[in-house]
């Protein structure tokens, strides 16, 4: 699993992200699948609410073997989360479809959207609406937290 340096200079983006009035402070970029053998999956939207999605709120389902479809945000079309076995079944409308490994993925997705609340933190933890805007995916990851430590297995939180 691939970890970053977040001592870089956020003032920057910072300025960039909270500027831009149009669309509200909102990030598009891109969540990244990778898995041995398999192409990589990368579902691009507005960023927040795809890490709430994806990486917070279907975890209970998954856990629970049901099937998640998530719709994007920033344009027409679904991601799809599909449990098969040990595997999950990941696929959408933009994105190849690809098996990964149950018990690697959803810890994954989970410190996955650990580690973007620990980034929005240093993004625009200070700005006027930065504690307003990690509440919300402080919240959203209570969801996951919850049904995995009533599955029996805690991802633990950064720093």
């Amino acid at each position: 699993m691939q970890q970053y340096n977040f001592s870089t200079d956020l003032k920057p983006h910072r300025t960039a992200v909270l500027a831009d009035e149009e669309r509200q402070g909102a990030m598009n970029s891109s969540l990244i699948i990778r898995s041995p053998g398999a192409p990589e999956v990368r579902v691009a939207d507005e960023i927040e609410g795809i890490v709430a999605r994806v990486c917070f709120f279907t975890i209970p389902d998954l856990l629970a073997n049901k099937h998640v479809v998530s719709r994007h945000l920033s344009y027409p079309g679904y991601f799809r989360l599909d449990p098969e076995g040990l595997k999950i079944l990941v696929s959408g409308d933009y994105v190849p479809s690809v098996r990964v490994d149950y018990q690697e993925l959803i810890p994954a997705l989970a410190a996955c959207g650990e580690r973007f609340i620990a980034f929005l933190q240093r993004l625009i933890g200070d700005a006027a609406d930065g504690v307003a805007r990690v509440k919300v995916m402080d919240e959203a990851a209570d969801v996951a937290r919850q049904a995995l430590r009533d599955a029996g297995d805690i991802v633990p939180r950064p720093g």
